[in-house]
Formats: C-alpha cells, structure tokens, sequence
C-alpha cells in the first residue's frame, strides 16, 4: 500500500462506477529552443487557433476567452491571442495588417506582432512595431518576436537576442524567463538563467560545471518582504548528488533539499529532509467564547471582512457553530467552546500579529480573503472544500476533518502560515520540540485556481510542505494512507479513520456509523479520495465531500458506497 498514491480525480460513489477527467501536469522538461521559436510553440494543444498559411489571415471568428491552469485567462480572436491577463495584470497584442485588414503572416504561418502593451504591478510598457521598415531595427525585432498560439504554453510571448543566444519569455502568469541556447554535442539547448516573479521575486541559476553545462550547481532566490527587507537564498548542489543545501543570508538557518527540479517557468519544485515526528500532548487554553465571540467580529470587521459588515460576520459565525452544535446533540464529538473560542482567536490574530519569515509576502488583501473564506469553510465544508487542479484529494479529506470537528487546528495552521509562514506540529517531536515546517515562497501567495478558495490552497500547499514538497501542487504525485494519518496527526496530534476500497476491503455500515461519531472518515476509491461526514438515520444515508465544486457531494447509500 505504501506505493499506491491517490491522485486527483472527480469520482461519483456509487456502484463501483468511476468517472474521469484528464488531468495534464505542467511540462517539465525545459524545451529546446532554437533561434525562430518554433520548436517552443509545438506543445500538446489546449486549444487550437485557426490554421492559417499564407499571406496573412482575417480575423472575423467571434472573441473566445479560455482559462489557463496558472489562473490567467487567455483572448483569442480569429484563433490569434489577442489578450492575456491575470489579477491586475494584463498584457494585450495587436498583429500587423495589410490593406484588406487580414493578419500578417510569416513563412512558417504564425502572425506578425505590430504592438504588445503590458501592464503590471500598475506599470505600462509598450513595444511598438508600426514605425518600421523593410530594413531598420525595429523590423529585425518583429522577426524575433512570437506569440505562442497553441498549446500549454497559449499566450507566453517570446523575444530572442540579436544573436539568439537567449530568449525572454513573458510567461501568462506575468512570470519573466531568460534562457540561454547553447551549443552541446552539436545540438542547440537551453538552459534557465533567471526567473522574476510578478511579485518581484527574483530566482537566479549558476551553472559551473562545464562538463553539464545544463545543470544548475546553484540557486539564488531573492524576494522583498512586506517591510522592506530583502531576503536571499542561496542553494548549492552538494557534490555530484541531487542534494541542495540552502542558506539563508544574514542568519543561522540552514536546510537540505533533494529532488529539485527548474521548472521552464522558473518555478522550483523540491522536498525538504524532515525528521521523524511522534504524537504530543493536547494543548488546549481556557477562553470565554463569548468575548473571543465579540472581539473577532471587531477585527474582521474592522479589517473589511465580508466588507467589514459585522451582521454578515455574525451570520457565518453562527453557521459554523450551530453545525457544532448539530454533532454535539447526537453525542458525537464536536468542537468544545473553548475550541470554538480558539478558532476565533487564531482568525484574530491574523490581522493582529506582526508577519516573519515568507508570511511578510502576504498582502493584507489575501489575509482578508484568507479569513473570509475560512469562516465560509468553518461554516459549510462540504460546499466550501474544494480541489481545483491540484492532485491533492486525500489532503483535502484530511483538511475535511479538521474543518468538521476539529476546526481548532484548521484555523491554527490558516494563522501559523499567514503569521510565521510556518505551520507546527500539535505534538512535539521525540526531542520534546514542536516539528515547524516552512511553506515556499510560492506556496503562500494566492493563486486564483477554479473553485478552490484561498484557506483551501493554503491548507493543502502546508499539508504538501509537511511532506517535503515545495512545489505549487502541480507536480504533486498524490498522497498515500500512511502520508495522510501523517499529516493529520501534524495537525492534531491524532491518526484519522480511512476506509479504503481501492484495494478491494468492505465496510459494514455500522462500524463506519462509529466511526463517524469521532469524526469524518477519508473514503478511497480506486483513482480518488473523498470523505464521509455525516449519517443521518431516517433516511440511511451518508454524506459524502467530494472537492469537486458541488459534483458528486450529497447523501448516499450504504449500496452505493459499497458497504457491508
């Protein structure tokens, strides 16, 4: 079992029947550039533009807008990318034309760029090709400049070196990559020499060793605090090994990476070396549910939660705690008001503690959208706990149990993260200390994906980090039984209930119905995980999360849940 990983797939329990849907991980093979580009834009298709040859190409389709995994959301008229934007960020592109109004085209097909006005972070830069001639500059740059029209890589402009010994490519999450080609056993190659992040964050490779010359040796990461610091990283291989140790300048902290992978995106992906972690004590303080109650309305308030109105605050709060009080009245276990108490207070503090380390990088908008969903999770997990993209199922089942009935520790790790940048352990470790794992840099920024919300992302990008992952998620291999129990006994000091049916073991209904008065229980099927909540007798039927925006969440039967 401890080779089978749950990865993300929508699932409908029932009669042993599974749905699918394709799930493409981002390349992660950098490609091999050459001097026209072209062999970049021959990515799996995402969505096909017009094919076009010839002289040039009129654009007379209606405007199609699709959305990109990274979150941006791509233009396309006539099959040409007209327009890319994300948040704030937008870049737009108008092609060159000819006398009848059609698009210009080159030899190979693809479209003349006329004019690309970028606008990011509240600046505008403009590349204007429509003064140029058969022969001056500006003409030779417009022959070095390309849309990719297609594929994964949809949207990403590219603009190669007088001498195409490097290209810079401004990727659709406004990330900017430089790559250098290069000439091994006679073959042109690329390798990554910098990534700037649309938050300014700045990653920098170094490649000393001649005899590879595509592999980094060392990795420099810098980004500004909140505060106005800056924070430099720097990682050096060890040896010949896939092995990176990593300082952080200006202070004593060292860690140890293995399996980094330089993403073409410039994104890093890597695991940590964790150390074993054993069960603690409960650690639970005595607070008045009633003040912690009022205080927080005042600080979310104050800090434009649900547009800082306190009735909409309170509404949620009583959401979230009359679902506490449902579970108590069946005698099951439930959030304590001292729990209660808790969750408020780590919501407070939010907004109240001073930020460190990679949590100075949130901006108080996210903490806003933080808490607000948070609270919306609090009080409905089932609508509110979703997956996107990301094949992070069985994380989200363990996220499930926290927000069902131990909601303490949910909110706990939602503060830690957004406070230290860090989350802890409940119990401590064999050395009696408390086991903190750091969240990377591009775990802790929001990154907008489908039907996933701000608290469900940072959830499940700790819960990836308490594993030794590092990535965004979207190489993330999928969990296994023995990862899940770990990462909820990180969180609560506690293992959770699992019924697995992948490997084909059944269930009886009443011990599941038990189980469930301790808590929800992670359901597997073959290919996905989900979670059971609730059991409700007059009708015999249970509750089932699915992640997947409201497809597949509801009431079933023992039948169709496969129990005994």
């Amino acid at each position: 079992m401890s080779n089978r990983t749950t990865t993300a797939k929508p699932y409908e329990a029932g009669a042993g029947d599974q749905q699918s849907e394709k799930y493409v991980p981002p390349e992660n093979q950098r490609p091999n550039w050459n001097v026209n580009l072209a062999s970049y834009a021959e990515t799996p298709a995402v969505q096909e533009r017009t094919d076009v040859r010839g002289a040039g190409c009129e654009i007379v389709e209606p405007p199609v807008e699709m959305r990109k995994r990274d979150g941006s959301i791509v233009k396309l008229e006539g099959g040409f990318v007209t327009e890319v934007k994300k948040g704030e960020n937008s870049q737009s592109i108008e092609y060159q034309r000819d006398a009848s109004n059609k698009v210009k085209l080159d030899a190979a097909g693809a479209p003349l760029v006329e004019k690309i006005t970028t606008r990011m972070n509240g600046q505008e830069s403009v590349i204007d090709l429509s003064g140029s001639t058969q022969d001056d500059d500006l003409k030779a740059l417009a022959s070095r400049i390309q849309v990719v029209q297609k594929g994964d890589n949809i949207g990403n402009v590219m603009i190669a070196s007088d001498d195409g010994k490097r290209v810079s490519t401004m990727h659709s999450d406004f990330t900017n990559t430089t790559h250098e080609i290069l000439e091994v056993g006679g073959k042109s190659v690329s390798r990554l020499e910098s990534a700037i992040k649309a938050d300014g964050s700045i990653v920098e490779y170094k490649y000393a060793d001649d005899s590879q010359p595509t592999r980094a040796t060392q990795i420099i990461e810098r980004y500004q605090t909140a505060m106005g610091g800056q924070v430099v990283q720097i990682s050096d291989r060890v040896g010949d090994t896939e092995k990176f140790v990593t300082n952080t300048q200006g202070t004593d902290k060292t860690t140890w990476r293995k399996n980094v992978q330089i993403m073409d995106d410039g994104n890093l992906a890597y695991q940590e070396i964790v150390t074993n972690f054993m069960v603690g004590p409960r650690e639970y303080s005595s607070a008045d549910l009633a003040t912690a109650r009022e205080d927080f309305k005042k600080i979310a308030a104050r800090h434009g939660v649900f547009k800082g109105n306190e009735n909409t605050i309170e509404a949620w709060m009583n959401k979230f705690e009359a679902r506490q009080k449902r579970f108590a009245d069946k005698g099951w276990k439930a959030a304590s008001h001292d729990d209660i108490a808790e969750c408020y207070r780590n919501m407070s503090r939010v907004f109240t503690d001073e930020p460190r380390g990679n949590a100075k990088r949130v901006t108080h908008g996210e903490r806003r959208l933080a808490v607000e969903t948070e609270m919306m999770e609090l009080a409905d997990p089932v609508k509110y706990i979703n997956q996107g993209p990301v094949g992070t199922c069985a994380l989200n089942s363990v996220e499930d149990t926290l927000a069902q009935r131990r909601p303490q520790d949910l909110t706990r790790w939602l503060r830690e993260a957004l406070t230290t940048g860090c989350v802890t352990s409940r119990g401590t470790m064999k050395n009696g200390q408390k086991r903190v794992v750091e969240l990377g840099a591009n775990q802790i920024k929001y990154q907008p994906t489908y039907h996933r919300t701000y608290s469900n992302q940072l959830f499940q990008f700790a819960a990836m980090a308490t594993l030794g992952y590092k990535s965004n998620g979207g190489n993330y291999p999928g969990t296994t039984n023995d990862q899940m129990e770990y990462v909820r006994t990180m969180a609560t000091g506690q293992k959770m209930a699992i019924h697995d049916t992948w490997t084909g073991g059944r269930y009886r209904k009443e011990s599941l119905i038990r189980q469930l008065k301790n808590g929800s229980v992670g359901y597997i099927v073959p290919g996905h995980a989900m979670a059971i909540d609730d059991y409700d007798p007059k009708t015999d039927r249970f509750l089932v999360n699915n992640w997947w925006g409201g497809s597949g969440d509801g009431w079933y039967s023992a039948r169709r849940l496969m129990l005994g």
